[in-house]
């Protein structure tokens, strides 16, 4: 089933230089939980309750209770929302609502055109009634296990995870003619680190690996185990000198750390890191070529970006 079948018609709910008062009441006596901003049928930004919130937390602390009169929408909304097309079936919309922590998801055409809206919780709703029941707990415990968003060894994304928003973070730096890159990091000499501690000590290793890169990475990067002792961050609106500066950061990071690897050439665990950044091309050409560049570091010696 697509979303659009089960999306609610949305329009425009102000342009970016609207007063904010105006939209917040509007918002209030229709009982919607965001505001669509923009021009005509093009959205260029929501206003959701987290915005608000965080509105009302910066004037508290600058010992002003309420926001200026003037505001305008520009000064609260997040422009370039998360926006799925209306052939997008329920199934991958929910995933990707889930990857990304949205509650609502504004729905576009073929051109780019709003056309509805749509929030986690009737994605939810119309996958579970989608269910046969009479085949409802075999296909739940299936489902469920292709949905299994979290790595569970290192508490990261999954893999099925990573591909989903890898598709959708293409198609949105498409849209919004963005930059993103791809990092792909490969812990060194692991299989030595395996056979000279033993799995369970390797497990802790990786898990040890993963809390430093959600510690050291931007706040806006997602981290997804791809498979082994490989993590795959997806860096955000970033070029490559950028993404460069912060995979170094999480190499030093690690490095730092001093995890004891008496197989590896600087008796401490280190790791090394492949790049792609650029606006063209698919997601999967991008994977392939962060690879290539991995690669290139392990022969170079490990324990660098490239």
């Amino acid at each position: 089933m697509k979303i659009k079948s089960i999306m609610v018609p949305a329009k425009i709910n102000a342009a970016p230089e609207s007063n904010f008062k105006q939209l917040l009441n509007e918002m209030l006596v229709n009982n919607h939980s965001c505001g669509l901003i923009g021009y005509g049928s093009k959205l260029h930004g929501m206003v959701v309750a987290r915005d608000i919130m965080l509105m009302c937390q910066q004037s508290f602390n600058n010992e002003n209770c309420f926001p200026s009169p003037e505001l305008t929408v520009a000064d609260v909304m997040h422009s370039k929302p998360f926006c799925l097309h209306q052939d997008t079936s329920v199934y991958e919309a929910l995933v990707t609502a889930k990857v990304n922590q949205l509650k609502n998801l504004p729905v576009v055409d073929d051109d780019d055109n709003l056309v509805g809206i749509i929030s986690q919780t009737e994605l939810l709703n119309t996958y579970i009634d989608l269910m046969d029941l009479d085949q409802a707990l075999r296909k739940t415990n299936k489902k469920l296990e292709s949905l299994a968003l979290e790595d569970a060894l290192m508490k990261i994304g999954s893999r099925h995870a990573m591909e989903i928003d890898l598709k959708y973070k293409q198609a949105e730096a498409k849209r919004n003619k963005s930059s993103y890159a791809i990092a792909l990091i490969d812990v060194d000499f692991f299989k030595n680190y395996n056979d000279h501690y033993g799995h369970q000590l390797g497990d802790k290793a990786l898990q040890s690996v993963a809390k430093i890169i959600k510690k050291v990475k931007r706040k806006s990067d997602r981290v997804y185990r791809y498979g082994g002792e490989e993590i795959l961050i997806i860096m955000n609106d970033i070029e490559q000198e950028g993404a460069h500066l912060a995979a170094e950061r999480i190499r030093a990071a690690i490095e730092q750390a001093n995890i004891e690897h008496l197989g590896s050439k600087l008796n401490v665990l280190t790791v090394s890191i492949g790049l792609c950044s650029q606006k063209a091309g698919s997601w999967k050409d991008m994977v392939k070529l962060a690879d290539l560049a991995l690669y290139k570091a392990k022969q170079e010696g490990r324990n660098r970006v490239l």
